[in-house]
């Protein structure tokens, strides 16, 4: 049965399951039902046997009427107890019949019984009779009452009802089937619409999304995490494509450059020790500036697909480590510091890339501040956010590019940039970095004056 079940569709196995349990429940009730009735009606009519059996009983011993002469001068009384389809007969104890009447009830076929005092049901052919025989005794007289009751309408009853019952039946099965096919198709629905956006996404691309559902059953929780996993791989693919688009746009310019210095090596400027010293130079710098680029890259893929255990660490500690080391690199720019005092703040997120953040953010200041070698570090505490401002004096950024500095491969001016080593990539991976630690950068900046970075985010610890 259920290897036979398998080859069907989850739609005909639900349906086949649902009539079946439907089918059984029914048919159990409707078993029951028939059987409680009939017996409940076969009491009824062993009730009022016996109370016709001891009414008679009471009557011949209170009218004293316990003789042969007696029961026949009862036969007024007799005729009037008896009922349609009902039969009585009094004999003596040699089984000599003294009084036997009958109401609409032939009395060629009838059965007896011979065990007194007690009620038997007896079917003979097509009838169902009750039949009760009791004694009666007195000092004169000794016999017995037979009472027949044909239960006609009771036969008649369970008939209908048995007819009524492969009726009921048939209708359970087609109630129950269009029952299972509803509710089949009822929890099929949102798998349907599930199956539908995947057939959607194959055609169309990944934007496709299944209906939001309003309950909270498990196909709702599934189709939440099928949303919630296709959002998730749409960000990834975008990345992915954004990446691939970008780097295919920036490594174009100097794989260019290259390719023109070893063309015109390769024609005539071997042959020139100046012009292959210049190539050979414009060469190493360009090749240098594509490793720069592809490790930026490499950097902020990297960010954006992190997982890297998080954990608490001393944001100030580490800044003050990033300024030890660049100062010697930079030994002529002055680093002033003013920090918060007395205060033990932690951090929640991931060291190495707190620690890359504050290294591209002060590279950005130095490279930038030709003119005034000094970089000035404040960190401030407002409301259990640590604040940390970069400022630097020098050349500042024009009000029309702040709106797009955080955007890829951005250059404020691409020929300083370029000459500066840059390749656009530092802010973007700084902004990246920072939504990673749940913190907000912004960029203050006057043309000619300086430029200012603040970077906010939440204390974890702040003693």
């Amino acid at each position: 049965m259920k290897t036979l079940l398998s080859r069907f569709p989850i739609k005909w196995r639900i349906t086949i399951w649902t009539t079946v349990i439907l089918f059984f429940l029914f048919s159990f009730f409707a078993v029951f039902q028939y059987f409680f009735v009939k017996n409940w009606i076969m009491h009824y009519e062993k009730t009022i046997i016996s109370e016709k059996m001891r009414e008679v009983q009471a009557y011949l011993s209170e009218n004293k009427a316990i003789t042969e002469k007696g029961i026949i001068n009862s036969k007024h009384f007799l005729e009037n107890i008896i009922e349609k389809n009902e039969f009585i007969q009094i004999e003596d104890k040699d089984g000599k019949i003294i009084v036997s009447l009958s109401n609409d009830l032939s009395t060629d076929d009838l059965p007896h019984i011979s065990n007194p005092n007690q009620i038997t049901s007896v079917k003979d052919k097509s009838d169902h009779y009750l039949i009760y025989k009791a004694d009666i005794a007195d000092s004169s007289f000794k016999g017995t009452v037979e009472l027949i009751r044909r239960l006609e309408n009771y036969t008649r009853l369970f008939k209908y009802m048995s007819i009524m019952m492969i009726i009921a039946v048939l209708g359970a099965i087609l109630l129950s089937s269009a029952g299972g096919i509803l509710i089949a198709n009822q929890i099929l629905k949102p798998v349907k619409a599930l199956s539908l956006t995947i057939q959607k996404i194959k055609a169309k691309g990944l934007k496709e999304r299944v209906p939001e559902l309003h309950s909270k059953d498990e196909i709702a929780e599934l189709s939440h995490i099928f949303n919630g996993m296709m959002d998730d791989l749409e960000i990834s693919f975008n990345k992915q494509k954004r990446f691939v688009e970008d780097a295919s746009h920036e490594l174009r310019t100097p794989i260019s450059i290259l390719e023109g210095h070893l063309s015109m090596l390769k024609r005539w400027g071997k042959k020139d020790h100046e012009i292959l010293e210049e190539s050979i130079a414009a060469s190493l710098y360009e090749v240098k500036r594509l490793k720069d680029l592809v490790t930026d890259l490499l950097d902020l893929t990297r960010i954006e697909s992190t997982r890297a255990s998080k954990e608490i660490f001393d944001p100030i500690l580490i800044i003050e480590n990033v300024i030890k080391s660049i100062n010697i690199i930079y030994p002529n720019f002055t680093f002033t510091k003013n920090f918060t005092e007395g205060s033990d703040i932690r951090l929640f997120g991931v060291r190495r890339q707190f620690e890359q953040l504050i290294v591209i953010i002060t590279d950005n200041a130095i490279k930038y501040s030709k003119a005034v070698e000094e970089i000035k570090i404040v960190t401030e505490i407002q409301n259990q956010q640590l604040l940390i401002h970069v400022i630097d004096y020098g050349e500042g950024i024009p009000n029309e590019d702040l709106p797009h500095i955080f955007d890829r491969f951005y250059r404020v001016d691409k020929a300083r940039s370029r000459a500066n080593g840059g390749n656009g990539l530092g802010l973007s991976i700084a902004k990246e970095i920072v939504e990673n630690l749940d913190g907000t950068i912004t960029v203050k900046s006057e043309l000619g004056q300086g430029t200012m970075v603040s970077l906010c985010f939440p204390i974890v610890i702040f003693s």
